[in-house]
């Protein structure tokens, strides 16, 4: 699926995770052997030797997941915010001029194909692969592979961390923050104080009447 730079794209979050992001100006990459499907960044017929290179590449590096869509989804409030969330609204064009190098020199950014097959192609091609369940998440996904490190075996090294916070400028990032359409107006007022407390109070904060 092309993407444009110009497309709208939302980062569902709950509201501590939400604050985290203001507090520390990070986003948070989470190594996909980590996530919750157990076949993330896995092509299917993995066992043959390139296929279990592609498996170590893929599944040890990390990635960052948002929606592609014009309007908010219900579904990903239900799965990524339940209760008190918040998502910030942004678009392609923005997402890749948020981040600065050495960082943005590694991080790879596509949409998601909700189609797993065994045909050979980059290693790195398997982390925008997901089961045809997930086709309604229409995921973009940013990318950054695994760097490898060597035991004294020549085995590749198991990585400690389960992901990475990679600094991001929200200033330019965030074009709109958006809470839940249940939202009480208490709680609208709560995500407009914790945006104008680090610095963010020009972001307008909606709620789908």
């Amino acid at each position: 699926m092309d993407v444009s730079e110009d497309q709208s794209i939302w980062h569902y979050r709950q509201f501590a995770e939400f604050v985290a992001i203001l507090q520390k100006r990070e986003l948070w990459f989470s190594r996909l052997d980590c996530l919750r499907d157990p076949f993330e960044g896995r092509p299917a017929g993995y066992q043959s030797a390139f296929h279990t290179l592609a498996d170590a590449h893929t599944r040890k590096g990390c990635v960052s997941c948002w929606t592609i869509d014009e309007e908010e989804s219900e579904l990903m409030w239900y799965a990524f915010a339940p209760g008190f969330g918040a998502a910030i609204r942004s678009t392609k064009s923005k997402l890749k001029a948020s981040f600065e190098p050495p960082a943005a020199d590694k991080i790879k950014i596509n949409s998601v194909t909700y189609e797993i097959d065994s045909s050979r192609g980059a290693p790195e091609c398997y982390a925008f692969v997901k089961r045809r369940g997930f086709k309604r998440e229409q995921e973009l996904r940013l990318f950054i592979p695994y760097e490898y490190e060597y035991d004294q075996g020549g085995g590749i090294k198991e990585p400690t961390y389960s992901g990475k916070a990679v600094p991001v400028d929200l200033n330019s990032l965030m074009n709109e923050v958006w809470v839940p359409p249940n939202s009480p107006d208490w709680f609208v007022g709560v995500v407009t104080v914790e945006l104008e407390k680090y610095g963010f109070g020009g972001i307008p904060v909606k709620r789908r009447s």
